[in-house]
């Protein structure tokens, strides 16, 4: 999955994705960044497929020093479909 932050960012920084029911959180590096976006790759592995197909809610947040923390829920609910055809 590919997961797009605000550039502020800056690469090598961490974006922290929480799910209800589990302690640990999912922790990924943002892997580049242009004048408009950063991204971040997440591998679709056990943890992400057990989320998705629970339809969970990720928590994603990450911290700007200028701004301080953004915190924000993304539903993942209609993912286990496009995830299904990945083998």
């Amino acid at each position: 999955m590919i997961l797009r932050t605000r550039p502020e960012l800056g690469e090598k920084n961490p974006v922290t994705l929480r799910f209800g029911g589990r302690k640990e959180p999912v922790i990924v590096e943002t892997n580049g960044c242009d004048a408009t976006v950063c991204v971040a790759i997440l591998p679709v592995g056990p943890i992400m497929r057990e989320q998705i197909a629970k339809a969970a809610i990720a928590q994603i947040s990450y911290e700007i020093s200028s701004s301080g923390p953004l915190v924000f829920n993304a539903p993942l609910q209609g993912l286990a479909t496009a995830v299904s055809a990945i083998k």
